[in-house]
């Protein structure tokens, strides 16, 4: 009667006893197997551009000064054709104010055309000859034409780009034979025809 008996348990619906785990060999762990790395998505990285209109750093860094560079060898080249230019656009023009004188003589480049020249107000200022009437040399007449301010003469290739003026009060152009000569052997043979050793004109 004394012995104890083992509590009871209860069968009931309501509690669920879990199975007491049984003991058994212990299982090794294993490593579980490498997998390989997944390609990386990432964009590789490049100093290229990234896209169709984007221009490379180092093209863009270079541009302006190649647009500088362009721009200084046309302005060179202008400046170039410029000067070829005028050297072909110039007249020697030899002035006699005085009697029994040197002549003036002035190179023009500016202020007219080939094969026109223009006796405007400037070049007559140049040659000391604004206030007096002026005569130029024709070589076909062989003689001294008057004519006014603004007057246009056309320079023909027998001119060699000379032309000879002077003040109607002068009557004797100190070395005309000499330019004459000059004149004569770099252009028309024949300028120097009909011409005397010494002449005075009125």
């Amino acid at each position: 009667m004394g012995d104890h008996l083992p509590p009871r348990l209860d069968k009931g619906k309501g509690c669920a006893v879990d199975p007491v785990p049984v003991a058994g060999p212990s299982q090794p762990h294993l490593p579980l197997p490498a997998l390989p790395n997944p390609k990386s998505k990432s964009l590789p990285v490049s100093n290229g551009p990234r896209y169709a209109t984007q221009m490379p750093a180092l093209f863009t860094e270079q541009n302006p000064w190649e647009e500088v560079l362009e721009e200084s060898r046309r302005q060179a080249d202008r400046l170039v054709l410029d000067a070829s230019q005028h050297a072909k656009n110039n007249v020697m023009v030899y002035m006699w104010t005085k009697d029994d004188i040197l002549p003036v003589i002035h190179d023009f480049q500016e202020g007219f055309k080939l094969p026109n020249f223009f006796f405007s107000c400037a070049v007559l200022l140049q040659l000391c000859m604004v206030d007096c009437d002026v005569q130029r040399y024709d070589w076909l007449l062989d003689t001294w034409v008057g004519f006014d301010t603004g007057h246009v003469v056309t320079v023909k290739d027998r001119d060699n780009h000379v032309l000879l003026v002077k003040s109607t009060d002068v009557t004797d152009c100190h070395d005309l034979d000499r330019h004459l000569e000059q004149l004569a052997h770099s252009g028309s043979p024949n300028l120097l025809e009909g011409l005397t050793d010494e002449r005075k004109y009125n």
